[in-house]
């Protein structure tokens, strides 16, 4: 696995989730910050606001049978950054019945350049059967309910900055440039192996739409660790 290189003045943040048909999920999204550093007690109280944001936010798309357990942030100027976390029980207050663990509803981000793989996106566990027009599209409704739930959630997290950090927004991480097929074994076989980008770019998100189809993500329908 090729070395993770610093991405200056960018926050990973970790949404971590529970829920009774998929066992652990995440979601994964990346904000820049112009001022001064974080340290971990300032990261400590940012993950409770993004895991408050969550509640008032995202809660009512998700169904009620899922969970925000975690949220962890990861500062990744440097392998010394600081880290913060914090805990949550937030759980979703869509009634309805749940949607199979492979389900998604897909975040497609607009970022003004291009390149090859530079669609960044977001997979989330939201909805549920109520919220299908049909088996494979969302309700018009959920579309936009969603839409406004994602805005008001970035937007949420975007103002509750540490002080001197100046401003916060929603980013996509590129970090690798190419990738190589490297052989192995007998009889031969290939794995791919990425080349990293040094440095990494950032791009801001200008926009973003939620996808009419129902996305899937297939890992999420085997046996959770």
């Amino acid at each position: 696995m090729a070395t993770l290189q610093p991405v200056p003045s960018t926050l990973q943040i970790v949404l971590k989730y529970t829920t009774s048909s998929s066992g652990n999920l995440i979601n994964r999204i990346f904000m820049t910050y112009s001022g001064s550093a974080p340290t971990p007690t300032q990261l400590n109280t940012l993950a409770g606001a993004i895991a408050s944001a969550w509640t008032t936010d995202m809660a009512p798309v998700t169904d009620a049978n899922t969970e925000l357990v975690n949220v962890q942030i990861t500062d990744l100027t440097s392998p010394t950054s600081a880290q913060g976390a914090a805990a949550s029980t937030a759980t979703g207050t869509r009634s309805g019945t749940q949607l199979p663990a492979g389900a998604a509803a897909l975040l497609n981000y607009t970022i003004s350049r291009r390149y090859r793989g530079g669609k960044p996106r977001t997979y989330l566990y939201a909805g549920v059967a109520g919220d299908l027009s049909t088996a494979q599209t969302w309700t018009a409704g959920f579309i936009s309910a969603l839409h406004a739930a994602w805005t008001s959630f970035i937007n949420a997290t975007a103002v509750a900055v540490w002080t001197g950090g100046g401003t916060l927004a929603q980013v996509n991480v590129h970090r690798y440039a190419s990738f190589e097929n490297q052989a192995y074994g007998t009889p031969t076989k290939y794995r791919r192996i990425p080349t990293p980008l040094v440095p990494p770019v950032t791009d801001a998100i200008t926009a973003f739409a939620v996808n009419p189809k129902v996305a899937s993500q297939r890992r999420r329908n085997e046996h959770s660790t």
